[in-house]
């Protein structure tokens, strides 16, 4: 089930207005408007339009929060080095022990 909010969180994070991810998506303001109010959900072409702008994958508007995405779900550029997604995935084990940080995984 899409989940509005995660529109808004996203939207908001990268500092921009409804209009600003209408223009760059193709998307009308009133589509995002009503998306982000819950009158309707978007359908799958809008849903990968929005994902492929963010970044994330279509999942990412499903779930309640990040910590229920999977760390594979992450992108990263293409040109990123060789061995960086493997990194990051050992520097968020070392942060979780750290802080001590249980998930179902774990």
């Amino acid at each position: 089930m899409f989940k509005p909010a995660r529109l808004i969180e996203i939207r908001e994070n990268k500092n921009l207005k409804q209009k600003e991810l209408a223009e760059k998506t193709g998307l009308s303001r009133n589509v995002i408007s009503a998306y982000e109010r819950g009158l309707y959900a978007p359908g799958s072409h809008a849903q990968e339009v929005i994902a492929c702008f963010f970044c994330v994958p279509i999942d990412y508007f499903h779930k309640a929060k990040d910590d229920d995405m999977p760390f594979d779900y992450i992108s990263l550029p293409e040109n990123s080095p060789p061995g960086l997604k493997k990194d990051m995935k050992e520097y968020l084990e070392y942060l979780k022990i750290k802080y001590d940080i249980k998930t179902e995984n774990s």
